[in-house]
């Protein structure tokens, strides 16, 4: 046996993070939204094979931490296991930048307040900086990844496909609307070769937010509902209302069903299944229709463990949050379906079930 050397233990853990354009986005708008941006803009060219740029209006690198961004499990967010229960931020892992240079030819452009201009670094594949240059630029960051995966032949040879590369444009605008429905104050653009794919504008409240992004016609056949909040869990949402139109209000695919946990897009699939279930008693003759769907659970972040996988997109809630997040969102659908079902898991003179059911409100 030998010890593998540094170069093929970089690019074996980078290629778990970046896994796709669709990773490099994610991990690198949510290390915007980590830094208080309220502008993020994502432009790809050629798909993002090319290039790839995230830029934003947050607070910049300070000039004392830039040599270390691009370095493995760096990071500014925690320093010790026990901050987990705190943590609050999307990133903590220090593997993006790291990863991404791995990867591709990475370079940031960054300033803070009280520069008077702005500084380009770019890093080899070790996330070591190997030139810098001065530039013209407003407070904040971006960074740009060239050349993604041209030392992955298996992943770039992926991406000639045409309709792969279409198919990853779309994931991207599924991402970014999610990102827009989770940050109503935040204005999000996605281009592709200059062309806007998608964009918000930041937005007041989280109503205007669903329209801007909805559109008024479906915003207005659907509920806003929400619990009172307690040591455990919040949830609040939107939910096709009893009168709405089904085939405008569904969709054919789950890719509209979006639940968050803190502000995280993540994939639970016992809570879709309740949904889908409680829709497809609701609406037999509907049965193969996906509802849309805006779900927010914020539990205490000590509840829920993010760590499962470097996308960070399956968490694992603590079994009694579990458990009552599961029982709310029936209750949800129990109230708008207007009709006589009986949640499963509603077992008879449980006062708990009965004191979330009294807890929920609709408007």
């Amino acid at each position: 046996m030998q010890k593998l050397d540094n170069a093929t233990v970089r690019l074996l853990s980078g290629t778990q993070v970046i896994t796709s354009v669709h990773s490099v986005v994610k991990e690198l708008v949510e290390n915007s939204l980590d830094s208080a941006s309220t502008n993020v803009e994502v432009n790809l060219e050629n798909f993002g094979l090319d290039k790839l740029e995230v830029r934003d209006n947050g607070g910049g690198i300070s000039k004392d931490e830039v040599p270390h961004i691009a370095k493995c499990h760096y990071t500014s967010k925690m320093r010790q296991i026990s901050d987990l229960d705190t943590l609050e931020t999307f990133g903590f892992r220090g593997e993006a930048l790291s990863s991404l240079a791995a990867v591709a030819n990475l370079s940031v452009m960054t300033a803070t307040e009280g520069d008077d201009v702005g500084v380009v670094y770019t890093f080899d594949g070790a996330g070591n900086i190997i030139s810098q240059s001065l530039t013209a630029a407003s407070i904040g960051t971006s960074v740009t990844a060239s050349n993604l995966f041209v030392n992955v032949p298996v992943r770039r040879e992926f991406y000639k496909n045409s309709k792969q590369c279409r198919d990853e444009l779309k994931k991207l605008e599924h991402l970014m609307i999610a990102f827009g429905l989770a940050n109503h104050n935040v204005r999000f653009v996605l281009r592709h070769s200059r062309n806007v794919v998608w964009q918000k504008a930041a937005m007041s409240n989280l109503h205007s937010n669903m329209i801007a992004i909805f559109g008024s016609s479906i915003v207005q056949q659907m509920k806003w509902l929400q619990s009172r909040k307690d040591e455990h869990a919040e949830l609040s949402g939107y939910f096709p209302a009893c009168e709405a139109n089904i085939i405008e209000i569904t969709r054919s695919s789950a890719d509209h069903m979006y639940v968050f946990v803190n502000k995280r897009l993540v994939d639970i699939k016992q809570i879709n299944q309740v949904v889908r279930n409680a829709f497809k008693t609701a609406y037999p003759a509907h049965a193969k229709r996906y509802p849309i769907m805006c779900l927010f659970i914020k539990v205490p972040q000590k509840e829920v463990d993010v760590n499962l996988e470097p996308g960070k997109c399956t968490v694992l809630l603590h079994n009694l949050v579990s458990a009552c997040c599961y029982l709310r969102c029936e209750y949800y659908l129990y109230i708008l379906t207007g009709c006589s079902i009986r949640p499963t898991g509603w077992p008879n003179g449980s006062a708990l079930c009965a004191k979330n059911f009294r807890s929920l409100s609709i408007h």
